[in-house]
């Protein structure tokens, strides 16, 4: 039987796996402010529910079973006792902040709202609060992930029409809208953001694929959908996006070689980025500013070339999978094989780049990967990420233990770095370093940082030790860990970062669900 709560946790991980997303309010003006809204409402919603059903009466018994069960601390609650620590750690630095008491532009409280990005320390307690109540109220299932394949199919469908020059819906007021990279795309936020979005998706869709056992019609929705996800990664032109998802196919894909279904549909999934890859390098959509039009070509190049090679190889050993059927032995030495090649990969790209590759002077990618394997970077490398990085890590050692509250970094770094000689951002507002972790260690200093990791990592010793008897574990897990990835070059934000936290608290879920079935297992025995 299930418990009463059951239906409110479903209900709101649904809403914020597929309305969430979509939701936008007439056009981009204000875009933040009714995401937020609209989360902060969702989530009062869910917690009225429970509360609803709990005083009814209808879910005494499974409160008591979740949080006053005899052992009052186990291994699954780790990540939780961080996550309390972290939002210590922020009341103490909001009252010893040096800003303690201002206000941002609207009036606020700067330290619990933020300078405008709505990263204050309230924000920061709803965020707990979801990652607290799906832990132990939500519901995953396989058909939450082929819903949002929809989902992710409109986004992206509305994103690669405006990168064509469309004004889909009118989205952009009129008199802004230029027809190419705006700063707004689809309904998610600029193409940052929405690369940042698609690192923690597109392994919900991919992993989600090759774990799910799915009919037809809704595996190969799953597949379309990744792809076309994939190709508008690539398309923004993202290098956060890029760095993202080599890093997520790094760690996941020895992960996935357990037997030959799953390396089938690894290899499929493989096939997919690598069509999307090959499709973004041979089609280039430039936007001509003095004709206000947006122009289409098709290039074959060595980039295109190398796409269609690994397509067909992944192909290949997809076929010659069919017949095969190889034993425990033959996995452990494929995924031995996978990660010697990866870091065989990462050697001779470290060679071409230090001793071959010649730089072409642009800014991009490329170029701050030929900067970073002789020690050379540049400020404006990563789009000046790295000067941002350079001066907040000098910032955060005024303030090394508590840093200087949460909402403030926009105002002490507008403060600290033209008074020591960097002015790139002197007349405009930065509100975020550009890397969360630094700008946690900014605004709760080592205390607070070394807290927050602690969530990722306790949670991520969990999940290791027990995927293999949940694979829904694994398909949490490549989310959260695109998301961790994604963050060291962006931000946490209202638009995204709800979801992210829905999946997290999903994952410790599966969890807790995981030992469940063991102890009751045991018990048999």
């Amino acid at each position: 039987m299930k418990p009463k709560t059951a239906f409110e946790g479903r209900l709101y991980v649904l809403l914020t796996l597929w309305v969430f997303p979509l939701f936008l309010w007439k056009n981009y003006v204000n875009m933040t402010q009714w995401k937020m809204c609209f989360y902060l409402a969702l989530l009062a919603g869910f917690v009225l529910a429970l509360l609803v059903t709990f005083f009814s009466g209808g879910a005494r018994r499974q409160l008591k079973e979740t949080l006053l069960r005899p052992r009052l601390f186990t291994a699954c609650d780790w990540p939780d006792f961080f996550m309390v620590l972290f939002l210590l750690v922020g009341v103490v630095a909001w009252l010893c902040s040096p800003y303690f008491g201002q206000t941002n532009a609207d009036r606020l409280d700067l330290n619990l709202f933020g300078a405008g990005r709505f990263d204050g320390l309230l924000f920061w307690l709803s965020y707990a609060v979801i990652f607290f109540l799906v832990g132990r109220f939500g519901q995953f299932s396989r058909s939450m992930v082929v819903g949002f394949a929809v989902v992710q199919l409109v986004m992206c469908g509305l994103a690669l029409c405006q990168l064509s020059g469309y004004n889909v819906l009118y989205l952009y007021p009129t008199p802004a809208f230029t027809g190419y990279h705006e700063p707004f795309v689809s309904t998610i936020g600029n193409v940052d953001i929405m690369g940042g979005f698609l690192c923690l998706t597109l392994p919900l869709l991919g992993v989600g694929y090759v774990v799910f056992q799915t009919r037809p019609a809704a595996g190969a929705l799953l597949l379309v959908s990744h792809t076309v996800a994939a190709y508008t990664a690539f398309s923004l032109g993202v290098d956060l996006a890029l760095v993202g998802v080599a890093a997520l196919v790094a760690v996941m894909a020895p992960l996935l070689l357990q037997n030959r279904r799953y390396a089938a549909k690894t290899l499929e999934v493989a096939s997919s980025l690598l069509l999307a890859a090959g499709l973004a390098a041979a089609i280039n959509t430039d936007y001509v500013k003095a004709a206000d039009t947006v122009q289409t070509s098709f290039r074959w190049n060595a980039a295109v070339t190398l796409c269609a090679v690994l397509f067909v190889a992944c192909l290949a050993l997809r076929l010659a999978l069919v017949k095969a059927a190889p034993g425990p032995r033959f996995w452990r030495a494929a995924r031995f094989t996978v990660v010697g090649g990866e870091v065989a990969l990462v050697v001779a790209a470290f060679c071409f780049l230090r001793f071959f590759y010649t730089p072409s002077g642009s800014d991009g990618l490329m170029q701050d990967l030929y900067e970073l394997v002789r020690g050379e970077l540049s400020l404006t490398a990563g789009h000046n990420r790295v000067g941002i990085w350079k001066y907040s890590l000098q910032m955060a050692g005024e303030h090394p233990w508590l840093g200087t509250g949460m909402g403030t970094f926009a105002k002490s770094f507008k403060a600290y770095a033209p008074a020591h000689g960097y002015t790139q951002y002197e007349h405009l507002n930065l509100d975020f370093a550009h890397n969360e972790y630094i700008h946690i260690l900014c605004t709760e200093g080592i205390l607070g940082l070394a807290s927050y990791l602690a969530v990722y990592v306790s949670a991520a010793v969990l999940a290791f030790r027990r995927f293999t008897r949940n694979p829904k574990i694994l398909v949490l897990g490549a989310a959260v860990l695109g998301y961790a990835v994604q963050v060291f070059f962006c931000f946490s934000v209202v638009i995204v970062a709800p979801l992210f936290w829905v999946l997290f608290g999903l994952l410790m879920k599966e969890i807790r669900l995981t030992d469940s079935a063991n102890q009751k297992e045991e018990k048999a025995l």
